[in-house]
């Protein structure tokens, strides 16, 4: 009925309790990424990969190898040095994999111009993991932020993904397992199936509100 909303912190201490080797979670992330992006994007033949320096742009970097496994041409983008003008090409998909759910505050000068860049560009934006400079514990955009289109996370939904401003700006959200233990967490969202548990009211009982339609007023 509730399902976990993650705070960063929460994501980070979910991470630390995985068995094995962050290259194997990144290998999962990347491919995640560069599956979805084939199979909700099916007809792009070109992805520009905007890609950070840290673990997010890792998972970007990953879903460039996959997409070029499967033929795809594929232009990644370092965010570094960020006083430079980018080139993003003209693809038919943009994958924004420039900060992840550990931002917060304001993106730097060279980094807010990036994103505008690829929210000026025109092409179908896919996130990784959160649209870039939004906050993933808190949903607050305190700067330039991503737009996306679709957004796929790992794991679990984050709290930024509920949470607006940021919420705006995920577009449709896709979560993927990556192996990870459940983990409790201070937030969570009411699904549809708690209205399961709602009584149902009679049938001999009139409605509570009464619909005012143009024919009635």
């Amino acid at each position: 009925m509730l399902e976990p909303l993650y705070t960063a912190a929460e994501m980070r201490a979910a991470e630390e309790r995985y068995p094995g080797p962050v290259e194997e979670l990144m290998e999962r992330t990347g491919r995640a990424v560069a599956d979805h992006a084939l199979e909700d994007f099916g007809d792009a033949r070109s992805f520009t990969i905007v890609c950070g320096g840290g673990s997010n742009g890792g998972d970007g970097r990953v879903a460039a190898r996959v997409l070029e496994e499967q033929g795809r041409e594929v232009l990644v983008v370092d965010a570094k040095p960020e006083d430079e003008e980018k080139d993003l090409g003209d693809p038919d998909v943009l994958i924004d994999a420039l900060f992840g759910t550990g931002f917060e505050g304001e993106p730097r000068s060279g980094s807010a111009r990036l994103i505008e860049q690829m929210n000026e560009l025109g092409a179908p934006v896919l996130c990784v993991d959160l649209p870039s400079g939004v906050n993933a514990s808190t949903g607050e955009v305190a700067g330039a932020a991503v737009d996306a289109d679709m957004t796929v996370t790992f794991h679990g939904e984050k709290v930024g993904h509920h949470v607006t401003p940021g919420a705006y700006l995920v577009g449709y959200l896709e979560v993927a397992d990556i192996g990870l233990e459940p983990f409790e967490t201070e937030h969570a969202r009411v699904t549809r199936e708690i209205l399961e548990l709602v009584p149902r009211r009679g049938p001999e009982e009139p409605p509570m509100v009464r619909m005012r339609t143009a024919d009635t007023l």
